[in-house]
């Protein structure tokens, strides 16, 4: 389910029963969005857990800017820092930039526990092998939209995550 914080918005799946004692915070990279998440919200869920993948601000309708390109990294970490205010002490997750994020904020704040997967280093790092692999996508990527291999017939995830993968690609 989509759900608000303030004007942020995530993903929420909630496990029927009990709960354990800390949620897991889950923070996508640049490019993406809660919906990256969707496998790892489910495997998460079935044990317990009550899991959040947030969209960064200017990504899928959370907290809506005129321009993405202005949105700094500590805009992004002011986001997360007052979700996570709001949900007390929670784990949290982070790939790319947000695990970026997430060491950042581990630095800043004690959090019961934290997983950085394949962090972004702090400083621009581009390869020629990066552009090769992310040219055939760049202009999806510029228009700030997923992308979903649904236009071949391949679906999959939570019906939430494909509707607002759909939405955003406009299928």
């Amino acid at each position: 389910m989509l759900t608000q914080f303030h004007d942020l918005t995530a993903l929420e799946v909630k496990p029927q029963g009990g709960t354990r004692t800390h949620p897991l915070v889950f923070i996508h990279g640049w490019w993406g969005g809660a919906w990256v998440w969707d496998r790892y919200l489910s495997f998460f869920e079935a044990r317990g857990y009550h899991c959040y993948a947030l969209n960064l601000r200017g990504n899928h309708g959370s907290r809506p800017v005129s321009d993405l390109g202005k949105v700094s990294f500590n805009d992004h970490l002011t986001d997360v820092r007052e979700v996570i205010d709001m949900l007390g002490k929670p784990i949290v997750i982070g790939h790319s930039v947000g695990g970026l994020l997430v060491l950042k904020l581990a630095e800043q704040i004690e959090l019961p526990a934290f997983v950085a997967i394949a962090p972004a280093a702090p400083r621009g790092i581009i390869s020629v092998t990066t552009l090769r692999v992310f040219l055939p996508y760049i202009w999806t990527m510029l228009r700030h939209r997923p992308y979903s291999s649904e236009k071949e017939g391949h679906v999959c995830g939570r019906p939430e995550s494909v509707a607002l993968t759909r939405a955003s690609i406009g299928i």
